[in-house]
């Protein structure tokens, strides 16, 4: 029971320290290679490309599941 005091203390002085980093933070994105940049935007649009396919394609799927149960539906009425 002695020790959470002394715990709370150093968490609470511990805080300041984290505040300090931020500039160096945004330096560092700042010093990043154009190249690097670059790179990483393409593995992003590729990234984004694939989701989009993928996502169309499971939509038709799902088109096509609705039409083929409206279909079913229509001649059971």
């Amino acid at each position: 029971m002695r020790l959470l005091p002394l715990f709370t203390l150093l968490l609470l002085l511990s805080f300041p320290c984290f505040s300090q980093k931020g500039d160096s933070v945004l330096n560092t994105i700042a010093e990043l290679p154009e190249k690097y940049l670059s790179k990483v935007d393409k593995k992003i649009s590729f990234l984004d490309d694939k989701l989009t396919k993928q996502t169309e394609k499971y939509l038709q799927k799902l088109q096509r599941q609705e039409d083929k149960i409206k279909r079913r539906l229509t001649k059971i009425t």
